[in-house]
């Protein structure tokens, strides 16, 4: 008896695990297994975020989130689904879209997450763009620091787009041709002539 209410309950348990394998292939095969649904394309912190670049950088522009397709490319397909699908929190560009900087909001995460963000920025950093990441919504004051390359910390990675863009706004610095030589600085010590006292006679005749 026992056997056969076991041999029954077998039957009914592949019976609806087959019932579920099938409605799982007519829902794919049918399109969406659910529908979406909207939602907002920037939580409140990065809402202040955005808000804060735009009043402090009005002479730039601010775009959020940001495909790393549209900042990278590569010429093989391997290499470009290692970024594809990746997002930068903000980007900044003058007003001819040249990068200044890529900006991104940290939010609450583990070990595992920050590495994945440090391999992301690397990524950046590796093809030339300066890239800034906050742990909260600075203040004005931080932000105009960190896009002045006279008051940027060394900490800041600064790439060659983002001086390309100061140099539109500050002149080019000029090294001078000069070029110094320890023996003729040596000469020229000896040929110059020594001043006495004026209390101090001479020993020349």
């Amino acid at each position: 008896m026992n056997t056969f209410l076991f041999v029954v309950v077998l039957a009914t348990l592949a019976l609806l695990l087959a019932v579920l394998i099938a409605q799982k292939r007519n829902d794919s095969r049918g399109g969406f297994v659910e529908r979406p649904r909207p939602r907002a394309p920037l939580n409140e912190r990065q809402q202040a975020m955005y808000h804060r670049l735009v009043q402090t950088l009005p002479d730039l522009v601010v775009l959020p989130q940001v495909s790393f397709g549209a900042l990278l490319t590569a010429r093989t397909r391997a290499a470009r689904s290692g970024f594809g699908r990746k997002i930068a929190d903000f980007v900044i560009c003058d007003r001819n879209f040249e990068v200044v900087a890529v900006v991104g909001l940290d939010e609450k995460a583990g070990r595992k997450e920050r590495a994945l963000r440090e391999a992301h920025d690397a990524l950046l950093v590796d093809a030339g763009y300066r890239v800034l990441r906050y742990a909260r919504v600075p203040d004005v004051g931080r932000v105009e620091a960190d896009f002045d390359p006279s008051l940027a910390t060394p900490r800041l990675q600064i790439g060659p787009r983002f001086l390309e863009a100061m140099a539109l706004e500050r002149p080019a610095f000029k090294p001078s041709t000069h070029q110094w030589h320890p023996s003729k600085a040596k000469r020229r010590r000896r040929e110059r002539p020594r001043e006495l006292p004026a209390d101090q006679p001479s020993n020349a005749r």
